[in-house]
């Protein structure tokens, strides 16, 4: 059974002034921030490389993720390769950033794009782990040709058919301009991996209606496993 719960929030206007986080003049602090563990049991492992270096058995998924304070559990992705995650540990030097202030405009754009196509079909681990190649494709690929079986970026050793799902939902990227209906935001860490989450946008007369000046940055919804 699949079970969405509600988003957390922060409350930006509270907080910064701005309504929106994109009307930030920079990052604020996030609270204390744990990762729990993978959103999904039996997570898909790969050796990945990433230029010249190469990783062995790394999982590859969705975490669960929680704030300080917060009574659920937050989805995120990895959007920072290099660093390391540590399950179960407390981090207090998180920042909250936009997806552009942390990743730049045109890479925040892809993910966002991504997210658009693909994100609502996340359902159990291999497509957790489709979402999550695809999101370091497009975070690692500089050449603009996103495929992940070369490249700067590539993974193998992964038989559970979710690196040909994400290389689909490469193919189908929509183009740049396109609508989105998800916006990404980034903790940013200079100790720890970032983590990358995505709020889907609420329609403009349902802003109006709620009278509030929040930024959804965990995550639009979770799934729990049966």
């Amino acid at each position: 059974m699949q079970t969405s719960i509600k988003a957390l929030a922060l409350c930006v206007a509270l907080l910064t002034g701005a309504q929106t986080l994109d009307a930030m003049a920079g990052p604020i602090p996030a609270p204390t921030i744990t990762v729990t563990g993978l959103e999904y049991a039996q997570p898909t492992r790969a050796v990945i490389t990433v230029g010249a270096m190469k990783f062995e058995s790394v999982l590859v998924g969705a975490f669960d993720t929680r704030a300080a304070g917060k009574p659920d559990a937050f989805e995120t992705w990895c959007v920072d390769i290099l660093q390391n995650t540590y399950i179960g540990s407390p981090v207090s030097d998180y920042f909250i950033k936009t997806g552009a202030q942390a990743l730049g405009a045109e890479t925040a754009s892809l993910l966002e794009r991504l997210a658009t196509e693909s994100l609502a079909k996340v359902h159990d681990a291999t497509t957790s782990a489709a979402f999550q190649f695809a999101t370091w494709e497009l975070l690692a690929e500089k050449s603009g040709t996103f495929d992940l079986s070369k490249g700067d970026f590539y993974a193998f050793n992964v038989s559970d058919g979710s690196l040909a799902l994400a290389n689909t939902w490469l193919k189908n990227l929509p183009g740049a301009g396109s609508p989105t209906t998800y916006k990404l935001s980034v903790l940013s860490s200079a100790t720890h991996q970032d983590l990358g989450t995505f709020t889907k946008v609420p329609e403009p007369s349902t802003l109006a209606a709620l009278g509030i000046g929040l930024l959804g940055f965990f995550g639009a919804r979770r799934r729990r496993k049966s």
